[in-house]
């Protein structure tokens, strides 16, 4: 299973990014929701790990785009992927649905946020498909008492 975070862009396109802002890992300052997605820079070629303190993680001659969520969709059909809406936003909550339903991806996608809020409208979005005994059945994170399930996944049985 893949765990990403999105963000939206200016002109409305989601991005896989866990950071809101493009300082952390790239040379440009700001918002990501405050360029459009053609403006975005690559990401550093060097970048260290935090959680590995003296480790950096070097891409010479790899892609450094900022990758869009569609394209993960497209070039992983098949894996399951856990989605964190970082922010609470209508549009990005429709969108990233939108990308759900149009990859056909409700029965192996969970997504929510850490805040009730977000997660609730994610579960208003989604139409969450029974599946064949043996399948995944994804549906969005919930929340209970201000924290978050993390058993979104279930694994139904025969």
């Amino acid at each position: 299973m893949l765990e990403l975070d999105c963000q939206l862009t200016r002109d409305g396109q989601v991005v896989v990014s866990h950071d809101s802002v493009l300082d952390i890992r790239t040379e440009l300052k700001g918002a990501i929701s405050e360029y459009n997605y053609a403006e975005l820079p690559p990401i550093k070629d060097q970048i260290p790990i935090d959680f590995m303190p003296g480790l950096i993680f070097s891409s010479i001659n790899e892609d450094r785009r900022i990758p869009l969520l569609e394209e993960t969709f497209h070039h992983f059909p098949n894996t399951p992927i856990n989605i964190d809406i970082k922010i609470d936003s209508n549009e990005l909550i429709s969108k990233v649905s939108d990308l759900v339903k149009k990859y056909q991806r409700e029965h192996i996608t969970v997504w929510g946020n850490m805040k009730d809020v977000v997660t609730q409208k994610c579960y208003k979005e989604v139409n969450c498909k029974i599946t064949p005994p043996g399948h995944l059945l994804a549906e969005p994170a919930l929340s209970r008492q201000g924290r978050r399930l993390s058993a979104c996944l279930k694994q139904l049985l025969t």
